[in-house]
């Protein structure tokens, strides 16, 4: 990998901590269908670092591109597909619950990341005024044009709304992917209305580094950790919790993230459902005993005071 390509961070975009290790190597492998200018990154390799004073986990190389990721993500996805598809049902259920847990009021909603909007639509129904953020083109027209949403076609680090405008800001499986994510906490601390909520859900990054290595011993799986530059963030509920009070909000809880599941009728996709449900019902239990967090994904809520 020549170094015009990549520009390599030195310390730990969360707390500027230069106490960092490599943890993993992995060795991009995109397929067909991408932009030609992220296939080219096939063959290079990656290092993943983990800060020793937060435990954040982050990609030292990142593509010099200032386009690199909206083209990352550039893909040919089915609009009317994802809206139907009902794998992630059972997470905006959860989301919402907390919410109202500690913002009952409803009020405007912003959904940083917006993709098929779901989440928006789910608002919109359940009394929020909601509107989006979207960086692939077509998702954001089918939001705008089929679901009559507002919704904003830029990256969510470019998007400039009001200050104090919102009372609700989620950032659902979104910030994993983005660079600098420090900077959207900030931003969307600036963004929230005093008394508002910021609701972010993440890959935890140490039970997820486990479970990929055991599906990779195995064989059940080659892919890597942050596979092709897919999550250059991993997060750990401390190294989230510390980052969100660093741009003045005041976590309120972390819990275990629902799972997405699978929407097809079949015995054995039917049968990995409830195998999930059990799995997180046991670790939000275990949480809730002992105080320690180890699901695959983490769901946190913080306030702004």
């Amino acid at each position: 990998m020549s170094y015009h390509e990549v520009f390599l961070l030195k310390k730990c975009p969360l707390c500027d901590s230069e106490r960092t290790k490599p943890v993993k190597f992995e060795k991009n492998e995109f397929g067909s269908g991408v932009h030609e200018d992220v296939e080219s990154f096939t063959g290079t390799w990656v290092t993943l670092l983990k800060c020793q004073d937060c435990s954040f986990a982050f990609s030292k190389e990142i593509p010099s591109d200032p386009d690199f990721f909206t083209k990352r993500y550039q893909f040919n996805f089915d609009p009317g597909f994802e809206y139907n598809a009902n794998y992630k049902s059972s997470i905006l259920v959860q989301t919402f619950k907390l919410i109202e847990k500690y913002q009952p009021s409803k009020g405007k909603l912003l959904d940083l990341g917006s993709f098929g909007g779901n989440l928006m639509k789910f608002a919109s129904e359940h009394g929020y005024e909601a509107e989006g953020v979207e960086v692939n083109k077509n998702m954001a027209e089918h939001c705008s044009k089929t679901l009559n949403m507002v919704v904003h076609n830029t990256k969510v680090q470019d998007f400039e709304g009001h200050a104090g405008e919102y009372d609700v800001i989620t950032l659902i499986d979104v910030l994993e992917h983005l660079f600098e994510p420090r900077g959207v906490i900030e931003a969307a601390s600036k963004l929230l209305k005093p008394g508002g909520v910021l609701v972010i859900k993440v890959p935890h990054y140490g039970p997820q580094h486990f479970k990929q290595n055991i599906a990779n011993f195995f064989g059940i799986s080659n892919r890597g950790i942050f596979h092709n530059f897919g999550h250059i963030n991993l997060f750990s509920s401390r190294s989230l919790s510390k980052v969100i009070s660093k741009c003045g909000l005041e976590p309120l809880e972390c819990i275990v993230a629902e799972s997405e599941m699978w929407g097809s009728d079949s015995l054995k996709f039917k049968l990995k459902n409830i195998i999930r449900t059990v799995v997180h019902t046991a670790l939000e239990i275990f949480r809730k005993i002992t105080g320690l967090n180890l699901g695959l994904n983490i769901t946190i809520i913080a306030k702004k005071n």
